[in-house]
Parts: C-alpha cells; structure tokens; sequence
C-alpha cells in the first residue's frame, strides 16, 4: 500500500521533474562552449556503436551483468539483503533480494552504472588524460543506450512488476534526469554537473508551488 502510494505521488512530481531538469540542461548548455572532451566523447560514443554492431552476440553476458548489479545496487540504497546472484551467457540473470520496490525494478532502464561508476575518477585524474577518459565514458554511455534497447520490451518482468503505465511515464522522465546530468558535465562548463542537480530541483519546486498556488 505504501509503495502503492508513493508512486503516485512519483506519477504527480513527474511533470514538474521533468519541466525543472529540462529548464536545467537549457540553462546550462546554453551559456556554454563546448568544451575539448566533447570531441574525445563523441568519438567514444560512435566507436562503441559500431563495436557494438560487430560483437553484440558476445556482450550479451556483459549486458546482464551490469543489468543484474544495477538492481542490485539499488536493493543495496534500500537495506535489502542480497540472496542470490546469478548470470548465464545465453539464459539472462537474476538477482535475489530480501525485498523490492519499482526504483529497484527499474533502475537498469535509467541508470547508467558503469557511467557513473567512472565519474568517481573524474577529479583524481590528472587534466592530460581527460581526452582518454571522456572517450571511455561516452563508450559507456553509448553502451547502456545500446543494452538497455534490447531489453525493453513488454513482456520484460520488471516493468511488468511496476506497472506498465507507471513505467512508461517514469522511465523517460528518470531518463532525462540522470542522463541530463551526464549531458551538461560533457558539454557544458566543469562544475555543470552538480550545478544540474541545483537547477533541476530548484526549478521544480518553483512549479509546484506556482501550481499549488494557483490551485488555493
């Protein structure tokens, strides 16, 4: 019932989430030039396509894999204890927590791990390497765009188990934010990223209140 609750109240923040995050990438990009690395992550971007178009077959498991820890992850953030674990090369995965929820359910669709994973490297690394990892990082990216593709369909399980038109609603807008945030450190001015996050929110609950007032 909680969690019948919570989504709602998700369902109803949705429009104005994705009006401020949207509002935030605008704000960003625009008062910026585009900075080298953008080349370099491009590069990276275009090169795992085609990567991607030769040895699909064979990174299906890898697919899984980061498919699997991303739930995992997730059930982790929510205090639920890991019961199994498991990846096959051809059969999927599975993961068995102590319990779930639909951020759990869902998080392989919008968030892409390994990408934020590397940007835990981001301010330890010395500014002449940046070239090599934005190229890695746009792989990433174009990696989870790719995997994620091929496992949204209808009848996967766990958008079944969230909710079909929950799902449809939610996902693009949990998209924009998480990629949005990627978008504007890549393209946008060095401290872009956390200054997204201000943005988003701020802008956001500006609606929400414009909303609430017009509504009382």
């Amino acid at each position: 019932m909680l969690e019948k609750v919570f989504k709602l109240i998700m369902l109803l923040f949705c429009p104005f989430l994705a009006y401020g995050f949207s509002i935030a990438i605008y704000r960003i990009l625009q008062t910026s030039e585009l900075p080298p690395q953008s080349l370099t992550f491009i590069v990276g971007f275009a090169s795992f396509l085609v990567f991607w178009q030769i040895f699909k077959r064979k990174l299906q498991v890898v697919c899984t894999f980061e498919h699997e820890i991303t739930h995992l992850l997730f059930g982790l953030l929510f205090l639920k204890v890991p019961k199994g674990f498991k990846v096959t090369m051809h059969d999927g995965g599975h993961v068995k927590l102590s319990g779930s929820n639909f951020l759990i359910y869902l998080a392989p669709y919008f968030f892409p791990t390994i990408s934020y994973f590397l940007l835990l490297f981001l301010y330890f690394i010395p500014s002449e390497y940046y070239p090599i990892f934005y190229g890695i990082l746009g792989a990433s990216l174009a990696f989870h765009l790719v995997s994620t593709w091929s496992e949204l369909h209808l009848k996967q399980t766990d958008l079944q188990k969230s909710g079909m038109i929950f799902s449809s609603i939610f996902l693009p807008v949990a998209n924009l934010v998480f990629y949005g945030a990627l978008i504007v450190l890549i393209f946008g001015k060095p401290n872009a990223f956390l200054h997204f996050w201000t943005i988003g929110a701020n802008e956001s609950v500006n609606l929400l209140t414009v909303a609430i007032n017009k509504m009382t």
